[in-house]
């Protein structure tokens, strides 16, 4: 009998705004460095024999860090890459539902009959993962073998391996859909041909470090299909933006007088992203095009907590990357309760004015 451990790869930034990921590469989060840093624990006493990763480096990240519990070494394996999303990858949930909601509903629930243009065919990152484990399985001979590999790919191969029952459909939300969180483990054993599940999505060791370090509670990244962004163009739409931002100011209690004219001229001068949530404007994020420098970032009262301020400095920190950016800067009054925010999306800080203002930077990789 061998025992298969199968590592969903930490999270990464890509992740963590809720942005869809493929092959690209992505530095982790700061909550997928504390992932990776709950994996070593959880393979303390394990001791693995052999570490297998695919080529991306959130996995081989992890792996390099179990090997090393026994000096060991990873051997990198392409048919453990993730599944390539095509034009789908580094793209909001909610873009694409909005764009082809049945296509977006295949790849929630019916992956095998999902498509995109440029993306690799799903019947084929099937086989090639399949045809790699049960290989690898057969020459482990007992060995405790552990595979670090990524959410969609790992999810496959457990339809492959298990069948379509795995996904628990009638369940409404396919419990497929809910395996591989970042930094969870799932125990598989072999005997020849046969596998078995001894557990699936083990997530203690992340919580136990979570609270170890005192982190902050974390969501795993849900792609909410109903949120989605687009970049306001100010000539048509200024005085639409301005009705909102000043809607959303007065939701959110500001008692400082509103400077509706200054809004309008600053928003044919800057970058601003408008995040929608079914369809209605709930928060915006506007930006320096020259600086970097975060101006504006609010999100209505009744759209908060389910990630549109994530996504919409996510959107800002991938625009900056892709303009070759190295930073992303944010000034935050002296009693702002979203420092804490800031922090936890790899924001760090910089001091204090002298007014007592928390200046915040946030480093483009």
């Amino acid at each position: 009998m061998t025992e298969v451990y199968l590592v969903c790869a930490p999270e990464t930034e890509t992740e963590l705004f809720r942005f869809l990921q493929g092959r690209a590469e992505s530095p982790l989060s700061p909550q997928g460095a504390l992932q990776c840093r709950a994996l070593v624990e959880c393979f303390r006493e394990r001791r693995p024999d052999r570490v297998y990763a695919s080529c991306q480096g959130s996995a081989w990240t992890a792996a390099e860090a179990i090997a090393a519990l026994q000096g060991g070494e990873v051997e990198q394996v392409e048919a453990l890459n993730e599944l390539d999303l095509g034009a789908w990858d580094g793209c909001a949930a909610g873009n694409l539902a909005f764009d082809d909601a049945e296509m977006y509903r295949r790849f929630r629930d019916d992956l095998f009959r999902w498509g995109a243009a440029g993306a690799e065919d799903v019947e084929d990152a099937a086989t090639r993962i399949e045809t790699w484990v049960r290989q690898a399985v057969l020459g482990a001979d007992g060995e405790a073998t552990v595979v670090v590999s990524h959410r969609y790919i790992l999810r496959l191969l457990m339809t492959r391996l298990f069948g379509p029952e795995v996904s628990g459909e009638a369940a409404g939300q396919t419990t497929l859909w809910r395996l591989f969180g970042n930094g969870s483990v799932t125990r598989v054993a072999a005997d020849g041909d046969t596998f078995f599940i001894v557990a699936e999505n083990e997530t203690d060791h992340v919580r136990a470090q979570r609270a170890l370090e005192d982190f902050p509670e974390h969501r795993e990244p849900d792609f909410d299909s109903t949120l989605y962004y687009q970049w306001l163009r100010a000539v048509e739409y200024g005085d639409l933006f301005a009705d909102a931002v000043e809607s959303v100011w007065e939701e959110a209690g500001q008692t400082g007088p509103f400077r509706r004219f200054d809004l309008i001229d600053d928003a044919s001068r800057y970058e601003t992203i408008v995040g929608y949530a079914e369809q209605i404007p709930a928060g915006f994020l506007q930006y320096g095009m020259r600086d970097g420098t975060i101006q504006i970032l609010l999100s209505h009262p009744g759209a908060r907590g389910v990630g549109i301020g994530t996504q919409l400095v996510g959107k800002a920190v991938m625009d900056a990357r892709a303009r070759g950016w190295d930073r992303l800067t944010i000034t935050l009054p002296e009693q702002n309760p979203y420092r804490r925010f800031f922090e936890n999306l790899g924001f760090e800080s910089l001091g204090e004015t002298k007014g007592g203002e928390a200046q915040y930077v946030k480093m483009i990789m």
